[in-house]
């Protein structure tokens, strides 16, 4: 927690300096201001003390004024960075593991449509559900609907159940690899995971 706000308020007084120019030269003239106040406090007394620092209060409030404002944006924006960049690792780390084991379902020679949705949008099975996999299954199903991809009869099933699961494809409708390869050339797509292992 330390680093992140060594990392906050770092980054808040880079864009505090930087916009007001502020440089070795005019820290030290600030540094001398502040010497003389102290100074006079201790040679003339209190009251001159404070008689001096009106005079130079009037000259450095407008600077402290946008040197806070500042500050405190450059907090805000600091902050913003640094969500920007966790939110893309984590994006990153989800990309990487919703990554299907591509070696694998390439031994695999029918698969459910369940599968078959996520695996053509390069997921993992199981995995999130994303629109684009939500609107490939509806591409399936019409494929399927349409009698352009085949599908696998199941034992022990009538004719009447085959047509029935044409018009009504379900999570658990399969599909066999070498149908889905020959759907996939007719729409000219190339999904990895049908493709053959090198």
């Amino acid at each position: 927690m330390a680093g992140y706000w060594h990392t906050v308020l770092s980054g808040a007084w880079e864009k505090t300096y930087k916009p007001l120019g502020w440089d070795r030269k005019k820290v030290a003239l600030a540094l001398l201001a502040i010497g003389t106040i102290i100074a006079a406090g201790f040679r003339l007394g209190w009251s001159e003390m404070i008689t001096t620092a009106a005079g130079y209060l009037w000259i450095a409030v407008p600077a402290g004024f946008a040197a806070i404002i500042l500050f405190v944006w450059g907090i805000i924006e600091t902050q913003a960075k640094l969500y920007r960049e966790l939110a893309a690792q984590i994006s990153q780390l989800i990309v990487e593991e919703t990554r299907p084991e591509y070696d694998k379902w390439r031994q695999v020679h029918k698969y459910t449509l369940s599968e078959v949705k996520y695996l053509w949008c390069d997921a993992e099975p199981g995995t999130s559900e994303t629109k684009e996999i939500k609107a490939q299954l509806r591409v399936f199903e019409s494929a399927i609907q349409t009698k352009q991809l085949p599908i696998i009869r199941k034992r022990h099933s009538t004719a009447e159940d085959m047509e029935y699961e044409i018009r009504n494809p379900s999570w658990n409708t399969e599909l066999r690899r070498v149908d889905l390869k020959a759907y996939a050339g007719k729409i000219d797509q190339d999904p990895i995971f049908l493709r053959d292992a090198d």
